[in-house]
């Protein structure tokens, strides 16, 4: 879970929201190091971009 999550704080930091992040997306390499997948949905942030809350 916490390399996830260090996955996703590396992408926002980039300034891109993933916006179809699910199980099928992540994977292990043969190291077991896990990649996110599937940035086909993503989205660059805009400048001053202030995220609204999660919808479930």
């Amino acid at each position: 879970m916490q390399k996830l999550l260090c996955g996703l704080e590396y992408i926002h930091d980039k300034k891109f929201m993933h916006r179809n992040l699910n199980p099928g997306c992540i994977f292990f390499d043969k190291n077991s190091e896990l990649k996110i997948a599937n940035f086909e949905h993503a989205r660059m942030m805009r400048a001053g971009y202030v995220p609204s809350q999660v919808k479930a």
